[in-house]
C-alpha cells in the first residue's frame, strides 16, 4: 500500500511540474504587449526642405555703412534662406514607444540678393555636414501608424560660400525638435526646427584695415520624409 501511494504521488508531482514547465513556455512564446505595434528598425534614407534664416557681422574694415553699423563699428545683416538637405543612417525601435537614430546629414542653403543701385545680385549659401543623434519617442501606437516626437543634436562643421569673399568654414553644433508619423512601417513624415550655435569666421583685408566676418544660421523649419528599408 505504501509503494501505491509513493508512486502516486510521485506521477502527481510530475504532472505538475510538466505543467508548470509548459505554462512558463508558453509565456516566454507569447508576444510582449509593448512591441505590439512597434516601428520599425532598421537602415533610413531621408530629404529635407525648408526656410531659415541666416545672420551675419562685420566687424572692423569700414564694413557696412553708418547707418548699418552700431556704436561698436559692427554692422549686421539677417536674410532668409532656403534650405535643402538630405541623410542616412540607422533608427533602433528598444519597444513601441522609445528610440534612438544615429546618421550623417547634409543641407545646403542659399540665398540671392540684389544690390541697391548695382545691377549684379550678391548669392550666399551655406554646406553643413553633420554627424547626428535623436531620441524618438511615440505618444500613439496603432496598427498601421505612430505619432511621436524627437529630440536630438548635430555636430560637424558648416562652409560659406559668398561671390564677394573666398569660401569660410567652421565647426558646426545644433540642437534640433520636432513631431513625426510613421505609415506602413517604413514612412515617416517629420515636422521640426534644427537651431544652430556657433559661428564661421574669416578675416579679409580691405583698405580700411582687417574686416572680420561671422556668419550662422539662426534657425531651421524643415519638413523631411524617410524611407527605412
Amino acid at each position: 500500500m505504501k509503494k501505491i501511494i509513493l508512486v502516486l504521488l510521485m506521477c502527481g508531482f510530475s504532472q505538475i511540474m510538466a505543467n508548470g514547465a509548459n505554462t512558463s513556455y508558453s509565456k516566454l512564446n507569447e508576444p510582449n504587449p509593448s512591441n505590439k505595434n512597434k516601428e520599425k528598425s532598421g537602415v533610413f534614407i531621408g530629404f529635407e526642405l525648408g526656410s531659415g534664416e541666416m545672420a551675419q557681422r562685420q566687424i572692423g574694415g569700414g564694413g557696412g555703412s553708418r547707418a548699418t553699423r552700431d556704436i561698436f563699428g559692427i554692422s549686421k545683416y539677417t536674410q532668409s534662406m532656403s534650405v535643402y538637405g538630405g541623410s542616412v543612417g540607422y533608427k533602433y525601435f528598444i519597444n513601441s514607444w522609445f528610440g534612438i537614430r544615429g546618421y550623417i546629414n547634409i543641407s545646403y542653403s542659399y540665398l540671392s540678393q540684389k544690390v541697391s543701385n548695382f545691377s549684379f545680385k550678391i548669392l550666399i549659401s551655406n554646406i553643413v555636414y553633420t554627424e547626428s543623434i535623436d531620441l524618438l519617442f511615440n505618444f500613439y501606437n496603432g496598427e498601421s501608424a505612430s505619432f511621436g516626437a524627437f529630440l536630438g543634436m548635430g555636430l560637424g562643421g558648416s562652409t560659406w560660400i559668398e561671390s564677394t569673399t573666398e569660401s569660410y568654414s567652421g565647426f558646426y553644433m545644433d540642437a534640433k525638435l520636432g513631431f513625426r508619423a510613421n505609415f506602413a512601417k517604413s514612412h515617416s513624415i517629420e515636422f521640426g526646427a534644427k537651431i544652430p550655435f556657433l559661428d564661421a569666421k574669416t578675416t579679409i583685408n580691405t583698405s580700411n584695415g582687417n574686416l572680420e566676418v561671422k556668419s550662422k544660421q539662426n534657425f531651421q523649419i524643415l519638413v523631411g520624409y524617410n524611407f527605412t528599408f
